[in-house]
């Protein structure tokens, strides 16, 4: 975010800059980091406050022990958001437009919208009560159109579609809420509730993930892990390198290059190895109460507390929520549910192309992509989202 007038947080952040790298001539920086000079002398003076994801490499660039670059990404993120909040509140005070409210009317697309078409039913969120310390969590199916230009969610009351954002890039859920990144900078929002209602609360990542509580964030070199919690909009690191990051109720693991799975155990930098390394083939869904694998050869693997179990397989795919853990088969991508003993899979449903699980219920997109479908378990059924646009895409968001 660019400022013409500097403010005192600003100018404390440009100062540190400037003391980062003091010793390094700016054609250095211009070539490293693929900037211009006239943009180094913006972000060094003051002018411009200088974008999270660069200070971040610039900070990992010249802090190599790892220890203290800990400690400098934390103090730097620090002045980093304090510089941010003060442009916005400079920028407030300055500005005499009343601020755009989202509109009163936001855009339904119904089975009318014949040319429309989404990346179905990856972005299922807890339909019950938002976890402990997550506030106004919004609830219900969301989508991503195929063109990246609208986010979309299930009104269920009404049957149909709504639009409640612009282009991103991807988009993801979870019951700390729904995030999603922009096309051009990368930069993480959440969605606030509302149509429109989008916040910036974080830069590039090369990964991300949700759970029941938190965002997590891979830095886009792969060596740090950040968690950002909605009830303080703080991030804090919490451990890095990784290559991979998967979250849910169980909580937070990561793959690292190796393909070792760790399960983070809540406290900065306190992380447990499950068994040896995996295949690079191999998959991860985490439920409320475990973390499943899914291997290359189509195999589902449970984590029993000392060891991977075997409870199933071939599946082409995993997916796993509160609802408990389900299958694409294999053979025909029909819908099975875990029973919770090895080899104990009930078939629920008709081949699908996209499944999403929820807290108590699971979204499926019909094989030829024409129809979405609920289940809930109590009693077992399908239901229709009937006002559903009649074709989806083929790719799922992360």
């Amino acid at each position: 975010m660019g400022g013409t007038g500097a403010t005192s947080e600003i100018d404390e952040l440009a100062g540190y800059l400037r003391a980062l790298t003091a010793d390094v001539p700016v054609r250095d920086l211009v070539s490293r980091y693929d900037t211009t000079r006239a943009l180094w002398t913006q972000y060094r003076a003051g002018t411009r406050i200088v974008p999270w994801h660069l200070l971040e490499r610039v900070v990992v660039d010249r802090t190599p022990d790892r220890m203290y670059r800990m400690i400098a990404l934390s103090q730097a993120r620090q002045l980093y958001d304090r510089a941010e909040a003060s442009a916005v509140r400079a920028e407030s005070v300055r500005s005499e437009t009343p601020k755009r409210q989202p509109e009163a009317h936001p855009r339904r697309w119904g089975v009318a919208a014949v040319g429309l078409t989404l990346i179905a039913c990856a972005m299922a969120v807890s339909a019950s009560a938002p976890s402990e310390g997550v506030e106004n969590a919004p609830t219900g199916l969301f989508a991503m159109s195929a063109d990246r230009r609208a986010v979309l969610w299930w009104d269920e009351g009404n049957g149909s579609w709504v639009t409640v954002g612009g282009p991103k890039e991807s988009l993801l859920a979870g019951g700390a809420g729904v995030f999603a990144t922009e096309p051009s900078s990368g930069r993480i929002l959440r969605y606030g509730g509302h149509p429109g209602d989008w916040v910036v609360v974080g830069e590039r990542a090369s990964d991300l993930a949700v759970s029941d509580v938190y965002l997590y964030r891979l830095s886009p070199e792969r060596d740090m892990v950040w968690q950002w919690a909605p009830t303080t909009a703080a991030w804090t690191i919490i451990g890095g390198p990784a290559a991979k990051l998967y979250a849910g109720g169980a909580g937070l693991y990561s793959v690292d290059e190796e393909g070792r799975l760790s399960r983070y155990e809540g406290t900065p930098g306190a992380w447990t190895v499950l068994g040896p390394p995996g295949d690079p083939d191999d998959s991860y869904a985490v439920g409320r109460e475990r973390v499943y694998r899914r291997s290359g050869d189509g195999m589902v693997w449970e984590w029993a507390e000392e060891s991977w179990r075997w409870i199933g397989g071939p599946a082409k795919t995993i997916h796993a929520g509160g609802a408990g853990l389900f299958a694409l088969n294999m053979q025909d991508s029909a819908v099975y549910h875990y029973d919770g003993a090895p080899d104990a899979w009930t078939r629920i449903g008709d081949p699908a192309a996209e499944l999403a699980v929820a807290d108590d219920r699971v979204y499926r997109l019909s094989a030829n992509r024409r129809v979405v479908s609920c289940w809930r378990n109590s009693p077992p059924a399908w239901t229709v989202l009937r006002g559903a646009t009649p074709r989806f895409g083929a790719t799922a968001p992360r």
